[in-house]
């Protein structure tokens, strides 16, 4: 089997890259081998987003994301995940050797397992201060805990799945919806080439998702479409207002919802959070 030409195939249809591994490696007789596993999830965590991934002289898969100085280390135990694990894949991982991880509610209080919170991690790497800014590092840093401001869940087995950027996060009639999963489910619709969801101000529900969409070319769609084809989420979860527009992104390739908070008036909600 030519892997490279089947994965360059696959990302030439935008085929989502897990569910395609999680496919092929349910038939042994076509799986690929481990050493190309660890490759495609260390490709999947880059599409995640993070800032470095690399495969250390062990196999293990480890990514770094974070936030000018606040960095993050998690070994992803490729040893756990690999043929035998697929449904693993998309998680960033357990904590590595001296490192100890939380998910935390707004009050700091550990969450059960599989709810979402607060992602706060522990161990040798962790910052010891914001340089000159004693308040933004009170703000993260708690009794040698660094709260990351990702919000995410961990599985029965321990694994650490990232859901959102607590920034991002929309509150909308007191449910929290969270952008990266409505926009996974939009970028499912064969007309959509890219999408960001960002808040909106209401003066009812405080705030609304507003979905900013940009179409592929030669592929007509219109707001009444793209809106019927939100009915198959939660009535909660859909967006109520449709934008067409290009999504920017930097040199990295992460949306700058901070440009497009300014320039669709989301920017007040962000702010009234920064300073609650």
């Amino acid at each position: 089997m030519d892997f490279e030409k089947i994965k360059a195939a696959a990302q030439a249809y935008q085929a989502d890259m897990t569910r395609f591994l999680r496919d092929m490696i349910s038939h042994p007789s076509e799986s690929c081998e481990e050493r190309e596993v660890v490759h495609c999830i260390k490709a999947e965590m880059e599409k995640l987003g993070y800032d470095k991934v690399e495969i250390d002289g062990l196999g293990n898969v480890i990514g770094w994301m974070g936030d000018g100085d606040k960095i993050i280390a998690i070994d992803s135990h490729i040893d756990t995940v690999g043929v035998g694990n697929i449904d693993k894949v998309g998680a960033i991982g357990k904590a590595g050797f001296g490192w100890e991880v939380k998910i935390v509610d707004d009050k700091g209080n550990t969450v059960p397992q599989g709810t979402v919170g607060e992602l706060a991690v522990k161990g040798p790497g962790v910052m010891t201060c914001y340089y000159n800014d004693p308040k933004a590092t009170d703000e993260v840093l708690r009794d040698g805990w660094l709260y990351t401001g990702d919000m995410a869940q961990e599985d029965a087995d321990g694994f650490i799945f990232l859901v959102d950027r607590k920034k991002d996060v929309i509150i909308s009639g007191g449910e929290n919806l969270y952008p990266v999963q409505i926009e996974d489910f939009l970028r499912s619709n064969d007309n959509i080439k890219d999408v960001a969801v960002i808040g909106l101000p209401d003066q009812r529900l405080g705030e609304i998702a507003a979905a900013i969409v940009e179409l592929k070319p030669d592929h007509p769609c219109t707001e009444a479409e793209i809106m019927e084809f939100c009915n198959q989420l939660p009535r909660y979860k859909r967006p109520h207002k449709i934008i067409f527009a290009q999504v920017p992104r930097n040199p990295t390739g992460k949306i700058e919802k901070p440009r497009l908070r300014e320039m669709y008036g989301g920017a007040i909600l962000v702010a009234k959070q920064n300073h609650s």
